[in-house]
């Protein structure tokens, strides 16, 4: 009769507690039905967990450990300060250890667990904190070695013994071993170099740092730059040299040149540059934590650096550096003119010292003045607005966004308007942290700063190109923010430069509305021209969802959590300080920034062409301009076509009247497809586009002025490709609104 195997259940349940475990090399024999097959069981050590924390005040520590054999525990380090209760085991125990006060830095104890009778160990650390933190900092991140000088020495804030500072030296260009030595001492650390006899300069990367009281490698990169026999590090080439070098197909500086500036990004911001699409499932997040931005010591000129790696994206806001352009390639782009910088990595930085925020030049602008000079440095824009007063910094459906695991969405720009009358967009990406974190920017007027750039947006199709890959050129210049702060707008309306002649940001009567509605700021009316339409049409208005919401909002798939439900509102404050959207549970039900509700967030439409007589339909407003004196007149709107299925007016034009029969041309604009699931294009949007348009002052002391925004073609879109097809009505092929105004300078 065959024996009955051995089970090893302690073994089993150490497997779903995720412990470590050791199995024996057990003798198996080959069997047939007469023989026995004998299994051993399982040897196994370990604990429930490979690592503990302590606090710096005194306490006992007590934790779980397996075994199925005896065995012996000790203290590998740290009996000083920490002990056991045992020393000793016949099996699965519970382990407790004292440990005293830390009055000093963090400090770990290693205790082992043996087998007594084969060679199967297991160690535990136990991580006490300290009441000191060690420090180790260099001072400098890049420093000139320079010839005939003697050592050089590389101040060091620290607090550590000398005794515990390890050193590595790695070689950027052939020639090697030029540094001879490295010894640290009380606040510094000395290099002992060969001379440089050689006309170029050599590059070495310092490596330095300790390991401290938790086992843990602390180091630091410093870039070494060895100057000529000279003492030269290059020729130092200013702003203008470099763009007259750069050329369109890129060229390779090969020489030795210097380039000096302040840095004024700050890439923990994710905010520096477009995230390009790869697909239209995915997006290169890498690309903006690989650029930096250089401006001029006197703040006159700015370049993009594009690093080789997110690694070699190394520098520090608020830095003044010298960079080394041998190895990097200049591009040169007109209209506008810009320079940028490309592969540039970690070694090519000679110098690098951080400065006072306030050294740092910051041009004051206001957004007509700015020049193609301004693109790539960092300017506060005076006296803007964010006009449209609703929602955040990415008013987007976030169901299409990193957010909720999706990537379709990876930038968003929201309007800024100038009290002189013109306007900006100011860029966000969707891995800035702060985009979307419930907090309302402002109603009122003050500053952006941040950094001029010329970037695309295809979804807003302005100034479109023959070629697919440069359409979206909606405008010469935007601004991108680098910290939250740097939006400085007044919270209140009244504390800004604007008055409000009629304002809809909701949609005030309800839905399915008949007749005009109503403002909700001010005097006004709006409508659509769809009433003679048949009775079994819709004919005015109803309302609809929009993606305003202040959040957070998420799903919990990545970079933003799990936010569901209203936590904070679109940011609709009445002039009585109520909350418009407060305790709406259809805001954000999904985690996505939509909501829906009878109370009319936005409005739509779906009639737009009249195929008969080959003429479009309108949004109509009226609103009345007796008695304002003003020397700015505008309206700003937001507009999204909302389909499905595509078959929206793409293409369109504002026109005004007086009497609402005789029409002038103000401009034409162009509105974007909403982002689809099933084909993203790069022509759709995630929110609804906010447009400023300036009207003439001869409209002012009228008492009726309209103005009509309607469709300039039945151009539209089948949702496969842009501007492939014609407007067909359908049920839901509607064109939303989301905010409308009419404003002038108080």
């Amino acid at each position: 009769m065959a024996r009955t195997p051995t089970t090893t259940t302690g073994l089993t349940d150490m497997k779903a507690k995720s412990l470590l475990y050791l199995i024996s090399a057990g003798v198996v024999l080959v069997f047939s039905c007469k023989d026995l097959q004998p299994v051993y069981e399982a040897d196994y050590i370990g604990a429930a967990s490979r690592e503990f924390v302590v606090e710096a005040v005194n306490g006992k520590l007590s934790f779980e450990f397996y075994s199925n054999r005896p065995g012996h525990i000790r203290m590998l380090t740290g009996d000083s300060w920490a002990r056991c209760d045992a020393s000793s085991f016949n099996g699965n125990g519970i382990l407790s250890v004292e440990y005293d006060d830390n009055f000093s830095f963090p400090r770990s104890a290693a205790i082992e667990f043996a087998l007594d009778d084969f060679e199967w160990r297991d160690t535990v650390l136990v991580k006490q904190k300290g009441l000191v933190e060690e420090v180790f900092v260099p001072a400098s991140t890049g420093v000139i070695v320079y010839n005939g000088k003697g050592d050089t020495e590389i101040s060091v804030e620290m607090n550590i013994d000398p005794s515990r500072v390890i050193t590595a030296v790695r070689y950027g260009t052939a020639d090697t071993d030029w540094v001879t030595g490295v010894e640290a001492s009380d606040g510094k650390i000395i290099i002992h170099t060969e001379d440089n006899a050689g006309e170029t300069t050599r590059n070495a990367v310092l490596t330095a740092g300790f390991v401290n009281g938790w086992a843990e490698t602390v180091m630091f990169d410093i870039n070494l730059i060895q100057a000529t026999s000279g003492n030269l590090l290059g020729k130092a080439l200013s702003y203008s040299e470099l763009a007259q070098i750069a050329s369109d197909e890129g060229t390779n500086l090969d020489g030795n040149y210097v380039l000096e500036g302040y840095i004024v990004s700050d890439a923990s911001t994710a905010n520096l540059s477009d995230n390009p699409r790869l697909t239209s499932i995915s997006i290169d997040y890498s690309s903006t934590m690989k650029t930096a931005y250089l401006e001029s010591i006197d703040g006159s000129a700015g370049i993009m650096l594009r690093t080789a790696s997110e690694a070699d994206n190394v520098f520090v806001p608020n830095s003044r550096i010298q960079l080394l352009l041998n190895g990097a390639v200049a591009y040169s782009f007109h209209d506008p003119e810009r320079t940028v910088l490309e592969g540039v990595t970690a070694s090519m930085m000679a110098v690098s010292n951080l400065v006072s925020e306030t050294e740092i030049p910051v041009k004051k602008r206001h957004i007509g003045d700015l020049t193609d000079a301004d693109i790539y440095t960092l300017v506060t824009l005076t006296d803007v607005e964010i006009p449209v007063r609703k929602g955040g910094l990415t008013p987007v459906h976030d169901g299409y966004t990193n957010s909720c695991g999706s990537h379709r969405i990876s930038k968003f720009p929201v309007l800024l308007r100038c009290k002189d009358g013109e306007s900006i967009y100011m860029l966000t990406n969707t891995t800035c942290p702060y985009r979307r974190d419930g907090t309302r920017p402002g109603d009122g007027s003050g500053t952006v700063k941040g950094i001029i750039v010329h970037e695309l947006y295809r979804p807003f199709r302005e100034g479109d190109s023959e070629y697919e890959e440069l359409c979206g050129n909606f405008s010469r210049y935007q601004i991108r923010h680098q910290h939250q702060e740097d939006i400085a707008l007044a919270r209140d309306f009244n504390d800004g430069f604007s008055g409000i002649i009629a304002e809809w940001r909701y949609m005030s009567n309800g839905a399915e509305s008949s007749g005009w509605m109503p403002a909700t700021k001010g005097a006004g009316l709006l409508n659509h021209t769809a009433e003679k339409l048949n009775s079994l049409f819709q004919t005015n208005m109803y309302n609809f969802q929009e993606f305003s919401y202040l959040g957070p909002c998420g799903t919990g798939q990545s970079f933003f959590g799990d936010h569901k439900g209203n936590e904070n509102g679109l940011g609709i404050y009445l002039d009585d300080g109520t909350d418009y959207s407060a305790g709406d549970a259809a805001i954000n039900k999904d985690g996505k920034g939509g909501g829906t509700s009878k109370r009319g967030y936005a409005w739509a439409q779906d009639y737009w062409w009249d195929d008969q007589s080959g003429t479009p339909y309108a949004w109509l407003v009226r609103f009345s301009t007796k008695g304002v004196e003003t020397d700015c007149l505008s309206l700003q709107v937001a507009l999204l076509n909302m389909s499905q299925s595509g078959y929206t007016p793409l293409n369109w034009k504002i026109e005004y009247s007086t009497d609402n029969s005789s029409w002038t041309l103000l401009d034409y604009f162009t509105v974007p497809d909403l982002v689809l699931w099933n084909l993203t294009l790069d022509s759709q949007c995630g929110g609804a586009k906010q447009m400023d348009f300036p009207l003439p002052l001869s409209l002012l002391d009228q008492e009726n002025v309209y103005v009509r925004m309607c469709p300039s073609d039945n151009v539209a879109s089948d949702t496969r490709e842009y501007a492939n097809a014609t407007i067909k009505y359908a049920d839901g092929r509607r064109n939303v609104m989301n905010y409308l105004a009419i404003r002038y300078n108080k």
